[in-house]
């Protein structure tokens, strides 16, 4: 078996749970998307979306969700020392958990979001 071929079955898998991530981003979330107070972006490969909430609310949202126990990736992780100046961006890693799994923690994320921004 060729490494494109590897690389492809690969894909194969976690291209449903990158869809899922998205789809579910946009229903819930997508107002906001429209006003500019979140945004995401749309990989064709790597193993993480960028999602950025309203300023001052990433670290907010990561705790709410670890309190709810959903894990993410630290608030920041994408800049140098983990520390994002305008505490926006989360990064998303859909690849590791079962669909289901992912399912709920998305919907769960979008919550948490919803609800920092409504605080904010």
């Amino acid at each position: 078996e060729s490494m494109h071929e590897h690389m492809r079955k690969h894909a194969d898998i976690l291209r449903p749970k990158f869809e899922m991530v998205e789809k579910i981003l946009e229903e819930e979330l997508g107002e906001l998307k429209k006003s500019g107070e979140v945004s995401w972006t749309n990989p064709k490969g790597g193993y993480f979306i960028s999602f950025n909430v309203p300023e001052g609310c990433a670290k907010k949202v990561v705790r709410m969700c670890d309190e709810a126990g959903v894990k993410l990736t630290g608030a920041g992780a994408t800049f140098p020392s983990g520390k994002d100046p305008k505490d926006s961006n989360i990064r998303i890693a859909p690849s590791f958990p079962p669909v289901e799994e992912l399912k709920v923690a998305t919907e769960l994320l979008c919550l948490c979001t919803k609800i920092a921004a409504a605080e904010k």
